[in-house]
C-alpha cells in the first residue's frame, strides 16, 4: 500500500513539474539564448538516463552523431526537447525493439537531428495533435503508464522559442522525429 502512495505521489509530483514547465515555456517573454553548442557531447550527456530505461526494456540504442558540428543555439531549450524526444522514444518503443539517434547533413545543407523508434506506425491524422498539450494517441494505455501527454508540448514550445523546424512522421522502419538545427558547422570541413 504504501509504495503504491509513494508511486501515486511521485506520478503527481512528475505532472506538476512538467505542467509548471510547459506554463513557463509558454512565457512570451522567454528568448532563446544564442551559444555554441557541441551536438555531439550535448546528445551524449543526456542518453545515459535514457539507456538505463531501454535496458530494462532490452531495447537497442543506436548513435551516429559525427564529432566536431556545433550548432549555435540555446543549450538548456535544446536539452529540454531532445530528453522529452527520448522519453517518448523509450515509451513506444517495444521491447526488444530499436532507437537510433543520428545525424544526416540535408541537400541543403541543413544538418538534421533524427530519433527513429521501432515503435508501431501513429494514424496520419492524430500526428500533429500529439503535440497539444495533455492530447494522449491511447488515453487509457497512457494514464495506466504515468503520461501526462506534455512531453511533445514541451518539445514544440522549446524548438518553436528557437525557431527550429521539426517533424514527427511514420516511416516504413517505424516512427520518425527529426529537427532541422540551426546555425551548425561542420569543424572538419
Amino acid at each position: 500500500y504504501l509504495r503504491e502512495c509513494l508511486k501515486m505521489m511521485n506520478e503527481q509530483s512528475r505532472l506538476i513539474s512538467e505542467i509548471l514547465e510547459i506554463v513557463q515555456l509558454s512565457d512570451s517573454r522567454i528568448t532563446s539564448r544564442r551559444e555554441t553548442v557541441d551536438i555531439k557531447k550535448a546528445i551524449l550527456d543526456l542518453l545515459p538516463a535514457y539507456q538505463t530505461l531501454a535496458d530494462a526494456k532490452e531495447q537497442k540504442m543506436l548513435v551516429d552523431i559525427q564529432e566536431n558540428i556545433s550548432c549555435t543555439m540555446d543549450e538548456k531549450l535544446f536539452s529540454r526537447a531532445f530528453a522529452n524526444i527520448m522519453m517518448n522514444a523509450v515509451q513506444n518503443t517495444p521491447e526488444q525493439g530499436e532507437i537510433r539517434v543520428y545525424i544526416k547533413k540535408q541537400e541543403s545543407g541543413i544538418i538534421r537531428l533524427n530519433v527513429l523508434n521501432t515503435g508501431t506506425a501513429i494514424a496520419d491524422e492524430v500526428l500533429p495533435r500529439l503535440f497539444e498539450p495533455f492530447y494522449r494517441e491511447d488515453k487509457a494505455r497512457s494514464r495506466s503508464h504515468g503520461r501526462s501527454g506534455l512531453g511533445l508540448a514541451i518539445v514544440k514550445r522549446a524548438l518553436d522559442i528557437m525557431g527550429i523546424d521539426f517533424s514527427l512522421e511514420n516511416t516504413e522502419e517505424g516512427v520518425l522525429f527529426w529537427m532541422d538545427l540551426p546555425n551548425c558547422r561542420d569543424l572538419e570541413q
